[in-house]
C-alpha cells in the first residue's frame, strides 16, 4: 500500500463521512436515541397524548429498547462462566474442603459479575454491536501500565525485585477500550478492512499532555479538540484539529491494524449495497 499524505487522509475521511457512512450514521443516531430513551425525547413524543399534567411536567419513556439490548448483552456475556473445582480426596476433612470450594466459587461468581458490570470493555463493545449494529475494539500498547522497577539494585533489595518481576510477568501492557461506532470509518471495500479512520472529540489539554508537538498554550475559548487517527497495516498518522502530531505519516510499528470492527450479524445485503442495511438490517 502506497504511503498516503496528510491531505489524502483528510480527503478520505471527508469522502467516507459524506458518502459511504452518511446513511449508517443517521440510522445509528436514531437508534442511539431509542436506546437511551432520554427525557427530552420522551417529552416531545408523549406530551400531545398526555394532557392535563401540571405545567413543566417531564414525561419519561420506559427504556424498553435498552432493556431488550441489555438482555441480549447479558445472554452473550454470561453464556459461559469459570467454575471452581478442587480435589476432595478421601478420609476426614471433606466437609471443610467442600466449604472452601463453595466459598471460592462464590468469589469467582462475584468477580465475574463485577467484571461484566464495571470493568469489561467487551460489555460496551457488545452493547454497541447489539444496539447499533456494530462494535469497535481498540487495543494499543500502553507502557504506563507496566510496573516501575525498584530504584535499588537486586543485591540491596532482592525481595523488591522479586515482587517487581512477578508484577511484570502478570501485566499485559495493552490498553483495550470500546470505541463508539459512530466515530469509526473503516474500509468497506475489503474484508478485513485495509485501513480505518477514527474521528473523536477529545480534551485539548489532554492532547497537549500526550503530544508535546501541540505546545502548552491553550486558548481558553477552545477546550475541545478533534482527533483523527488513520491506521493501515503499513502506515499510521494522528491529527489534532487537522494538524499532524506525529512526524507526518509514519510506518506502523505493529504491522497490523489495532482496531477491530464487528458487525451484529443482524444485517443483510440489499440491491443497493447500502451500508446501513448490511450493518443493521
Amino acid at each position: 500500500m502506497d504511503k498516503p499524505s496528510v491531505a489524502d487522509i483528510r480527503a478520505l475521511l471527508e469522502d467516507r463521512k459524506r458518502h459511504v457512512f452518511a446513511g449508517l450514521q443517521r440510522e445509528m443516531r436514531i437508534d442511539r436515541d431509542h436506546v437511551a430513551a432520554t427525557t427530552a425525547w420522551g417529552s416531545k413524543l408523549l406530551e400531545p397524548y398526555l394532557p392535563g399534567f401540571p405545567k413543566g411536567y417531564r414525561v419519561k419513556v420506559p427504556p424498553l429498547m435498552r432493556m431488550a439490548v441489555l438482555n441480549m448483552v447479558n445472554s452473550i456475556l454470561t453464556g459461559d462462566t469459570p467454575k471452581c473445582t478442587v480435589r476432595l480426596g478421601k478420609g476426614s476433612g471433606i466437609e471443610d474442603r467442600e466449604k472452601g470450594r463453595k466459598k471460592l466459587q462464590a468469589w469467582v461468581d462475584a468477580f465475574n459479575a463485577w467484571v461484566v458490570q464495571h470493568g469489561n470493555p467487551l460489555r460496551d463493545y457488545t452493547f454497541q454491536c447489539s444496539g447499533l449494529g456494530a462494535g469497535v475494539l481498540s487495543y494499543t500498547l500502553d507502557k504506563s501500565l507496566l510496573p516501575t522497577p525498584p530504584t535499588v539494585s537486586k543485591r540491596e533489595d532482592p525481595e523488591a525485585w522479586d515482587t517487581y518481576e512477578q508484577e511484570r510477568r502478570n501485566t499485559v501492557p495493552i490498553d483495550v477500550r470500546s470505541v463508539p461506532p459512530g466515530n469509526v470509518y473503516w474500509d468497506t471495500d475489503h474484508d478485513p478492512p485495509m485501513d480505518v479512520v477514527i474521528e473523536e472529540k477529545v480534551s485539548r489539554r489532554a492532547m497537549q499532555a500526550m503530544y508535546p508537538k501541540l505546545g502548552t498554550a491553550a486558548p481558553t475559548s477552545k477546550r475541545e479538540a478533534t482527533r483523527v487517527i488513520y491506521i493501515s497495516r503499513e502506515w499510521y498518522c494522528i491529527l489534532v484539529d487537522g494538524e499532524p502530531v506525529t512526524n507526518d505519516v509514519e510506518p506502523n510499528p505493529w504491522r497490523r491494524i489495532w482496531v477491530q470492527v464487528a458487525l451484529s450479524g443482524l444485517g443483510d445485503q440489499d440491491t443497493d449495497y447500502s451500508l446501513e442495511h448490511k450493518v443493521q438490517g
